[in-house]
């Protein structure tokens, strides 16, 4: 439970977007400056470190994490930044793994306040610095603060508008681009792709690419003029290959080999569907920042431990639990095509906002039985009077219920999925008791055993 201090701060971050109408529509009314000028203010902490900066429409969150584990592992002191935050907002900011405290927040920010008050004066009434752009400023000083050596900081939806993209960052890392945000980004994936390549800024050096699309190739071709000449772009799409690549109850069992030629057989992530190919950039990447390059056996038992919740996430091995943050058809049919099989029962959580419809066509061929239904997110809206399901599937408005009425009586061999959004996947942890530093596999089937009896 966040104490009352912190509640207060986290309140005063939201205190100049509040005060700002938010009509729907283009990311480009937001003013990310603001968090720049806060920076500059606090004497440009962001430049104390070298900064990756990743963006993305799907992956980015996986990518960035599994990328700082890699540097971590390898000997640097690493900051991560994180958006949303998880099972709460300090997850957003993390130091060789580990959450900063309520009072290294509350101190921290103390130090910014005074630099935002001001700010704030001299503001259009207009205008507002967005809460994550703080959350981000707070980041960049804590880094500092910390010593850290390396920071690796996901932007929020979009990067050429995005306030934690003006953190100075000399590597970019871009995901891939999907039609998702499209109220914000869009209306098409041209716009979406025009949003996200703007990650290059002036003292950018390096762009990664994870996953080219002919939409993503004409945004880069379109603004590439613009950038400083000396920007290396590295198309990493089809220089890195996954060889036998197996899934089972513990996860994913892969060879891999890297652009550079660096072979690591036998590796094991506790996960399934596309988390492999994010995993597989992220050692690419780290390849080319480490100046003596990845060790295999660092990286092999690195692997088995890597977890970044809801992302094709194994919870249990028996019963099969399976939970993962998709919530785009294509996103749904990756995961279902690396899980095989079928399942007996699924949970599906997603608001009016999502692709629903999609994701219900790419699951009812493959699923027995179906439960509909919401999050503890109160900003996130469910309107299930018009949705249509088949008969025997279900709509529970309570979401611990569905989750437990799809572990009732399961057997050992039962295949369950969970499956919405990042709000859904942290309801889904807190509905198991699990942390962050939750890593193993539940042993749920004794669990349910002993429940049973």
């Amino acid at each position: 439970m966040p104490s009352n201090q912190f509640t207060q701060v986290v309140d005063e971050l939201y205190e100049s977007f509040n005060r700002v109408p938010h009509p729907p529509g283009s990311d480009q009314r937001r003013h990310p400056e603001h968090t720049r000028h806060l920076l500059d203010a606090l004497g440009c902490p962001d430049r104390s470190y070298p900064v990756v900066m990743v963006t993305g429409s799907k992956g980015k969150g996986s990518t960035a994490y599994y990328l700082a584990e890699i540097l971590r592992t390898h000997g640097h002191r690493v900051g991560f930044f994180s958006s949303p935050g998880f099972l709460s907002d300090l997850d957003r900011i993390r130091v060789d793994g580990r959450v900063i405290s309520e009072d290294d927040f509350a101190r921290t920010w103390a130090t910014i306040r005074p630099l935002w008050k001001r700010l704030l004066e001299d503001m259009p009434n207009d205008q507002y610095i967005g809460p994550v752009g703080l959350f981000a400023v707070i980041a960049s000083e804590y880094f500092k603060n910390q010593g850290v050596t390396f920071a690796v900081i996901e932007t929020g939806r979009g990067a050429r508008f995005d306030d934690v993209a003006q953190l100075y960052h000399t590597h970019a890392v871009l995901t891939n681009i999907l039609p998702e945000h499209l109220r914000e980004l869009g209306p098409t994936l041209d716009d979406v792709a025009w949003h996200k390549v703007g990650i290059v800024h002036p003292e950018t050096q390096t762009l990664f690419v994870g996953t080219s699309s002919p939409e993503l190739d004409r945004a880069i071709a379109k603004d590439r003029p613009q950038w400083p000449t000396d920007v290396t772009v590295i198309d990493l799409t089809h220089t890195i290959t996954i060889d036998d690549r197996n899934a089972d109850a513990s996860g994913t069992h892969f060879h891999l080999t890297l652009p550079s030629g660096t072979h690591l057989p036998s590796l094991h992530l506790p996960t399934v569907g596309p988390t492999v190919e994010n995993f597989a950039v992220a050692l690419a990447i780290s390849e080319r920042l480490l100046p003596r390059g990845l060790s295999h056996d660092l990286t092999t038992t690195l692997a088995a431990s890597l977890i970044w919740p809801g992302r094709g996430q194994v919870l249990s091995a028996a019963p099969y639990l399976l939970l993962d943050a998709s919530i785009h058809r294509r996103s749904a049919e990756a995961l279902v095509l690396a899980a095989g099989g079928r399942f007996d029962r699924v949970v599906l959580s997603l608001p009016n906002s999502k692709d629903r419809d999609g994701i219900q066509q790419v699951l009812e061929p493959v699923s027995d039985s179906i439960i509909y239904t919401t999050c503890t997110n109160p900003y996130l809206r469910y309107d299930y009077s018009d949705f249509k399901v088949r008969p025997g599937d279900l709509i529970v408005d309570s979401v611990h219920q569905a989750l437990s009425e799809s572990l009732a009586h399961a057997a050992h061999t039962t295949r369950i999925l969970w499956m919405g959004t990042v709000s859904f996947v942290a309801d889904g942890y807190r509905h198991l008791g699990r942390t962050l530093e939750s890593v193993a596999p539940l042993d749920l089937g004794e669990a349910l055993t002993q429940a049973h009896e």
